[in-house]
């Protein structure tokens, strides 16, 4: 888990905002995907990746991102072209207090593979228990 800067350029055009990859991002972007129109007290996430890296970012509105891993659980709160966070593999997340307006852009480390989910909680805790 670390914050991201997000890099934006403002003018009277307005506002330039951008994420290099190979600079910004430690790894190779293979997906971009966006979150938006979440229903009022809806949550998503709710599972764990065994090999997936990932940097959240919220691009519209605001929603906090809470993730847990083997030793620490921390909550971000996103808001519009502030920040990233670096979602680290064996990292569990919960995105939940989304505003009306959210809109939140995930890179992804890898494709999609349905294989490569920890979608129960206690599964995702036991890999740390010794």
């Amino acid at each position: 888990m670390k914050e991201v800067q997000i890099n934006n350029i403002t003018d009277n055009r307005g506002v330039l905002t951008y994420v290099e990859f190979g600079e910004d991002a430690p790894f190779t972007v293979r997906r971009v995907y966006t979150i938006s129109n979440v229903p009022q007290n809806t949550t998503r996430g709710h599972h764990a990746h065994l090999e997936l890296e990932q940097i959240v970012f919220c691009v519209a509105g605001s929603f906090d991102l809470e993730l847990e891993d083997h030793q620490t659980k921390r909550t971000f709160q996103l808001v519009k072209n502030s920040h990233g966070i670096y979602v680290d593999r064996l990292t569990w997340r919960v995105l939940k207090n989304f505003s009306a307006d959210a809109v939140c852009i995930v890179l992804a480390s890898k494709q999609y593979d349905d294989k490569d989910y920890i979608r129960d909680y206690h599964e995702f805790t036991s890999k740390f228990k010794k």
